[in-house]
Formats: structure tokens, C-alpha cells, sequence
């Protein structure tokens, strides 16, 4: 089902819809192969996609803890030079003035009513400074609870800044409702809507192979384990199996937290 989407906040930014996969937030690319560039970019060498550049983000998310309350704030910073990482290669490049486009969303982790029909994001209020492009998109999808009913989500997206040479992203979450939640925020290189210039965007730097495709992953909190147990609580087998046990890296590659608030 292709719902309608509805923008939270008008503008031109607030009519981008974003696809996103928590399997993975990158671009769709031609992969490298060695007939191609050689070992340019080792072909599945350290990294989660073959034949790629994968970039490592970084971010903050603080204070961190695994609850807060009602009415807290909690500030997410990702900010960072654009001589990035890249970690099949174990080396950085500098990517001068791209256009990073970001995209994020909050699970609720509850197995209860609410958590049914209210999408994560509707429970909190984003702070956003005014020199940042960050919106919210709200849309209607299929519910993962009960066959044949739709449900309204949110998801959050825009571009991060670029300014002597460093990139940066700042917002506030302050939570209005109690729950378990699951915060999720990436780098894309695409935004994947109708509008042909944007989706043709293309990430070039010094020492690209000519054919390697590009990818972004967000570390939030680097070294941390950002309360990836309370996925287990979840209904839904992808999150309290598939990213919880089997899989936990996606979870960190896609800038997961996860965190309760109370009263």
C-alpha cells in the first residue's frame, strides 16, 4: 500500500518522502567488482555490503541513560570534519560540501493498544535550531499488529549542514507519553521520491573508484551498547530476534538507541 503522507511542517523539505529500511540506510549503487577497479575497495572486506565504500558517521546522544522522564531533554549531535572514515579500506577521504540527506524514527516498544495506532515520534516534541533543515513527514502504512489495519507513522528527515569543511546536525527530543522506545537515525545518500535531481544526487572525492557504490552508517555513542536489551521487549520478531540476537550490528550501523520514559 502507498499511503497518503502528510508534512508536519510546510515547506519544501516537509514534501520529501523518505524511504526507510532499517536494514540498511545507504544508497542504491552499482556494486564494484575487481575486473572493475581492482581492490580499490575490497569486495566484502570489513564491512556489511560488498564492493562498496561504507562511511562511518558519527554521533551523540545525551545524556544518555535507559530512562528518562516525561518533560526531559534529550540532545542528538552529529558532527564531524569531511575527512570521514571509511572502514573496508581502513581509510579517510575528504568529501567536501555533499549533500548528506538524514532520515530517523522511533518504535514503540510496548506490546499494548497505543503501540498499535500512535507512531513513536507522535509521543515526543523535536527542538530544531533555526540554521537546521530537519522535518517531520507523517504518513498512513499497513500495521505490523493486525492484518488490514493502517496505522499513522512519522518519519524525520533532512540534510545535514556543511561549513569549513565540517557537517553537522543538531535537534532536542522531548518526551510528552511513557514507554519503551527505539530511536533510529542514518545518512542517505538518495532521497527516493519523484523528483529526478534529487534522487541523482552523487557522492565524488579524491581516489574514488569510478564504479564503487557509497553507503553511510551512523555510530551514535560510539563504544556504547545503547540499551540494545530492551529490544527483546518488543512484539515483533525482527526487532527482539533479528537485531536483538542475530543481528545486533544493524542495529548499531543504524543509529540505534533504545531508552524508557516514565513519569
Amino acid at each position: 500500500m502507498k499511503g497518503k503522507r502528510y508534512p508536519l511542517i510546510k515547506g519544501a523539505i516537509g514534501k520529501l518522502i523518505v524511504i526507510f529500511a532499517i536494514g540498511m540506510l545507504g544508497s542504491c549503487c552499482t556494486l564494484l567488482t575487481e575486473d572493475d577497479c581492482g581492490r580499490c575497495v575490497p569486495p566484502g572486506e570489513g564491512g556489511a555490503l560488498s564492493g562498496m565504500y561504507e562511511f562511518v558517521l558519527p554521533a551523540k546522544l545525551y545524556p544518555a541513560r535507559d530512562t528518562y522522564h516525561i518533560g526531559d531533554t534529550i540532545w542528538f549531535e552529529s558532527v564531524f570534519t569531511d575527512s570521514i572514515y571509511e572502514r573496508t579500506t581502513g581509510r579517510r577521504f575528504k568529501i567536501r560540501d555533499a549533500t548528506l540527506y538524514t532520515n530517523s524514527r522511533i518504535e514503540r516498544l510496548n506490546v499494548d493498544k497505543k503501540s498499535k495506532t500512535k507512531d513513536g515520534y507522535l509521543d515526543f516534541e523535536v527542538l530544531v535550531p533555526e540554521e537546521y533543515r530537519f522535518v517531520g513527514t507523517i504518513f498512513e502504512e499497513y500495521s505490523v499488529y493486525e492484518e488490514g489495519d493502517t496505522v499513522l507513522n512519522v518519519e524525520y528527515g533532512g540534510i545535514y549542514n556543511y561549513e569549513d569543511g565540517v557537517y553537522s546536525l543538531k535537534f532536542q527530543l522531548v518526551p510528552r507519553d511513557t514507554g519503551r522506545y527505539f530511536f533510529v537515525f542514518g545518512a542517505i545518500v538518495s532521497i527516493f521520491d519523484r523528483h529526478p535531481t534529487l534522487s541523482r544526487n552523487v557522492i565524488e572525492f579524491e581516489g574514488k573508484c569510478p564504479r564503487a557504490g557509497v553507503a553511510f552508517f551512523t555510530h551514535v555513542n560510539e563504544g556504547d551498547d545503547n540499551n540494545i536489551y530492551l529490544l527483546q521487549y518488543s512484539p515483533i520478531e525482527f526487532y527482539n530476534y533479528d537485531l536483538y540476537t542475530f543481528r545486533p550490528e544493524r542495529f548499531y550501523d543504524n543509529g540505534g538507541y533504545c531508552f524508557v520514559v516514565v513519569e
